[in-house]
This record gives C-alpha cells, structure tokens and sequence, in this order.
C-alpha cells in the first residue's frame, strides 16, 4: 500500500493479488500470440525487400528487454502482491508516486532463430533474447555480415532446386581429408534428386564453378600437418609396402617432405610437366588449391592466401575432417538436405548421414607404428619444419574453422526462422519450379567441363 499508516486489510491483498495475476497473464499470453503470428509472417519470406521488417522485429526484442526489467522492478516492490508466475502488466498498487512501478512497454518476445536473423539486419546486435536457460540469458547473438546472410540464402535457394531435381553438385576433392568419405555421401544426394555428380580432383579450383548457375558446391579441410603425415603414409609408404611390395622405394619422412617441398629439384621438374597440379603438396596446400594457384605463380603469397579465403567462403558445404563425426555437423547437413540414400544400397540405416561415421581410403595404423621408428624418426624435427613451411595453410586453417562455426550458427536460426528442423520445406513453399528452371537453364561451360575429374599425375609417387 501507498499509505504505510493505513495498512491493506487481508481480504484486500488477496484481491489486489487476484486480479494482478489473471490481468498479468491474460496479456501475456496476448503477447505471445502476437509474437508467434508476428514471427512466422517475419520470418515467411527473409529477403532483402524485407530487411525494414527485421529492424522492426528487432526493436520488438528491445522492447521486450525494456519489459523485463520493468517487470523485475515491479516484482521487487510489490512482490508481496504479485503472483510468481504473472507476465508485464501496467500495474498500479497505491496513489503515492513514489511507489508507482515505471510504465511498461507492450512486448512481443521473438523466438531465438528469428532474433538471431534480426540482429543481422543492423549494425548493431541486439541485447540477449530472454530464455529460461540461464547459461543463454547473457549470451548475445552473432553478428552476421550482408555477405554471410546472402551465402546461406544462395546455398538454400540452391537447395531448394536440387529438391525438385534442377542444378547439380560439385564435389571439389582435397586429398587426405575424408574427400572419399564426403564423396559417398554426395552420390547418394545426387541420386535422390536425380541431378548430375560431378568431382574435381588434384588441380587448383577454378573460381568459375563457384558462380555456375545451379551447381552446390562442397568440399572439406583438415589441420594442414595431419593431412601431410596422412598423405605421406597413405601416398607414398602404403603405395610402396602394401600394393607393390617394393619397401626399398620407401624415402623416409624428412626426405620425401624435403622433395616435395617448393624449390627442390624433384619439385620443380614434377611442377614444369605438371604445372596446374595439387595432387601432392607439402607446403601451403589448401592456399594453392583454393586460390587458383599455378606453378607459374612460384610460391604461395598472402595475395593467395586472400583469394584462397575469399573462394572458400563462396563454397556451399564446408566440412572439416576433425569434425565428420560430430553431432553438430550431422544437423548441419540434415538442415540442409534431410537424409539422402546410400549410393548403393538405397534408402536404408546405412544411407546418409550414417556415410560419414565411417572413414573411407583409411591408412593402416598398425602399419604406421610398426614402421614409424624405421622412417620417421625425427618427426618431431619434421612437424616443426612443416609449421613453418605452411604458415599461409595454418592460418587459412584458422579462418576455415571460424566460417565452419559461424555457418552452423546462422544456419540454426536462418533454417528454423524458414520452417523448423527442415527450412528447405518452407523454401519449397515459396520458390517455383519456373525459377529453378531458369536458375538452371544454362549448362556448364565446355571450359569448366575440361576440369572434371581427378587428375593423378605421373610421378606423383615420386621422388623417383
């Protein structure tokens, strides 16, 4: 009570108590409703004409913020009379201004996919979506570029096609890191929507299949060292002690890394008749192949390294090695394309997603430690080499793994904002089949064509 003179009667407070809380909840779940029908009309048709909208949506969530801390300095004054589970209200206990709670904005909470989406429509982000999880209340949202917002609409739209059998996909196969692997699922994605598979191997990418007309690109990386010592057993020490039984051909490490490496007198005879290959590289691997790198070009550059990183992003589906088997990369790609068939055996528990628990073209590890003593030695001396060999690769590392997260975390709100677990239901809903013909009308280049393939050098067994 206003008056501390005049105390509220019991009956009274019971009464103010009453009537607080149905006046608290009835507007709040007025506000919800509006929410969730203001949401799903926001969030219905995310394109740029629609970006006003989002910076609307987005001031509702301020608004909201304002509430609930409007609504915790209510509870501190009066929570003698206020229900725990009552929402905002304007509620006025008393005459006495000093004891008059500050006014409260009518609210409209956004789901945290949407909220997410909102934030990117400004410059700023917003502040932290309220949610009962305490470990997210202060968590505030990522800030995503125009450039980021408009690849994953590009990759969804691409999607979206593919699902009603027009566009293709394009595999761009790095080597020693699960590329077969990621390969087996895509066939098997390619067969369910009935659209053409294509794979480029073992030459630097050409920018071109980047912005072909209805063509999902994808491709994986792994931590650029662990891919070396992979190709080296795999490539070269397998190939010698396991298929052609030739042992004695085996280098040890340091000497196949040393021949190899940019400038040697191996690698630049292998380079002169093989000057757009990437099939076997030591130095700077993922720089020269996303970059469009020649031997012409003489070592990798940080100029390379800018054009490898501003490639990479343009690329539909980016995997990393380290993480095939992670749940996280699992609910990506089921975002994306739901759960394709087994190449060979159909739809099945073994179809889809269940490809990528399992490691294709795997190095026998057995035969690694038995042999490790007799060749690689100083690995150590060998690993440290190596870092400074691929400083370029070890940062573009680092940028690979920052897209990777940001992707999976615009993903989960850019999906679920268009439909839920499935947003390309949603996709199908609002794109046509007129537009993916048009989208995919054109058919690739004849000089794109010529790069298909896997193309697997003479010598690259070497040094010979």
């Amino acid at each position: 009570p206003s008056d501390h003179s005049t105390p509220m009667k019991s009956s009274e407070k019971r009464r103010v108590a009453r009537t607080t809380s149905h006046a608290s909840k009835l507007i709040l779940a007025g506000a919800l409703l509006a929410t969730l029908l203001y949401g799903l009309w926001a969030a219905s048709g995310l394109r740029a004409a629609d970006s006003a909208e989002l910076v609307r949506l987005g001031q509702l969530m301020q608004q909201a913020e304002a509430a609930a801390q409007a609504l915790a300095s209510v509870k501190r004054q009066h929570g003698t009379y206020m229900n725990s589970t009552a929402g905002p209200a304007d509620i006025h206990v008393g005459k006495d201004p000093a004891h008059v709670p500050p006014s409260l904005p009518s609210t409209s909470v956004a789901p945290p996919a949407v909220a997410r989406l909102a934030a990117t429509s400004d410059q700023h982000p917003l502040p932290p979506v309220l949610s009962p999880s305490k470990s997210k209340r202060n968590k505030k949202p990522p800030h995503f570029t125009p450039e980021e917002i408009q690849q994953a609409r590009t990759t969804l739209s691409k999607v979206t096609c593919l699902r009603r059998g027009q566009g293709a996909v394009l595999l761009y196969h790095t080597r020693k890191c699960a590329g077969t692997t990621l390969k087996s699922y895509l066939t098997g994605l390619a067969q369910q929507f009935r659209v053409r598979f294509m794979e480029a191997e073992g030459e630097s990418l050409q920018r071109g299949f980047l912005v072909a007309s209805g063509v999902l690109t994808a491709t994986s990386l792994r931590h650029p060292i662990a891919r070396i010592m992979s190709l080296y057993w795999y490539e070269h020490v397998a190939w010698y002690n396991e298929v052609t039984h030739e042992m004695h051909k085996c280098k040890p490490l340091s000497t196949w890394v040393d021949a190899w490496a940019d400038g040697s007198d191996w690698k630049r005879k292998f380079s002169a008749k093989n000057p757009t290959s990437v099939y076997v590289e030591v130095q700077n691997y993922f720089v020269k192949s996303f970059s469009g790198w020649t031997a012409a070009d003489g070592p990798a550059s940080r100029a390379h390294l800018q054009a490898a990183k501003s490639a990479l992003a343009q690329v539909d589906v980016v995997l990393l090695t380290e993480q095939m088997r992670a749940a996280n990369t699992s609910a990506l790609l089921e975002h994306n394309f739901g759960h394709p068939r087994h190449p060979q055996r159909g739809a099945g528990q073994l179809g889809g997603l269940g490809l990528l628990q399992k490691r294709s073209n795997k190095v026998d590890t057995s035969e690694v430690k038995r042999l490790e003593a007799l060749l690689a030695s100083d690995k150590d001396a060998v690993t440290r080499r190596l870092e400074q060999l691929n400083e370029l690769d070890l940062e573009l590392w680092d940028f690979a793994q920052e897209l990777v997260a940001r992707r999976g975390q615009l993903a989960e709100g850019y999906y679920s904002a268009l439909g839920g677990s499935h947003g390309h239901e949603q996709a199908d809903r609002q794109g046509t089949a007129a537009r993916c013909r048009a989208e995919n009308g054109t058919p690739l280049p004849a000089a794109l064509e010529k790069h298909l393939g896997v193309f697997r050098p003479p010598g690259h067994k070497g040094p010979l």
